[in-house]
């Protein structure tokens, strides 16, 4: 399993909840576990404090769709269960 893309997928997939409110529940219609559990675990250790000094831009993207994520209910998917299927996905490519 790359940790690499299953953060990079996290990434995009929190950052675009900045313009599209329903991201999250598009990727989970689509099934794209590998983007969930990235999300889930940048949103579960929240974005890494030295990136507001680097890139604040994105650290403040990142923090709000942290916030999105929990206020919307999804810190109710099973982390085990994510990084399980992500796992098998990831092994499918």
């Amino acid at each position: 399993m790359s940790a690499r893309e299953i953060h990079v997928a996290g990434v995009r997939l929190l950052v675009s909840l900045k313009t599209d409110r329903l991201a999250i529940a598009k990727a989970i219609k689509a099934r794209d576990v590998v983007a969930l559990h990235g999300a889930a675990e940048i949103a579960w250790s929240r974005p890494d404090p030295s990136l507001a000094a680097t890139d604040p831009a994105l650290f403040k993207a990142l923090s709000d769709g942290v916030t999105a994520f929990f206020l919307k209910g999804y810190a109710i998917l099973n982390r085990d269960t994510l990084a399980e299927r992500a796992k098998q996905a990831l092994a499918k490519r």
